[in-house]
């Protein structure tokens, strides 16, 4: 649970926009109270904020948008399923 994004605020709010984000975000009902109680909560305690902050340092959400789900290589199942395997180990010395 990202306490930032579900208030809908940056790394750097003071504690009064916390408190008017909770008001706001408690307005529109995207989230239940009691997950806007826990951000609130989360964000108000110094050292769970510190935490939240180092968890939640950047929004991984773009970078993985660019990954490739592709195999090295370009292979499917079916190239795989036709490879052979060397035989250079399978020699007795």
């Amino acid at each position: 649970m990202n306490p930032f994004k579900i208030l809908s605020i940056g790394f750097n709010a003071s504690k009064k926009e916390i408190i008017q984000a909770s008001a706001r975000a408690m307005r529109e009902k995207k989230y239940s109270g009691l997950k806007l109680a826990q951000a609130q909560k989360m964000l108000l305690d110094p050292v769970s904020r510190a935490v939240q902050e180092f968890l939640y340092c950047f929004d991984a959400a773009p970078f993985k948008n660019r990954l490739s789900l592709k195999r090295p290589g370009g292979l499917n199942r079916t190239d795989i399923a036709t490879l052979t395997r060397l035989t250079i180990f399978d020699e007795e010395i």
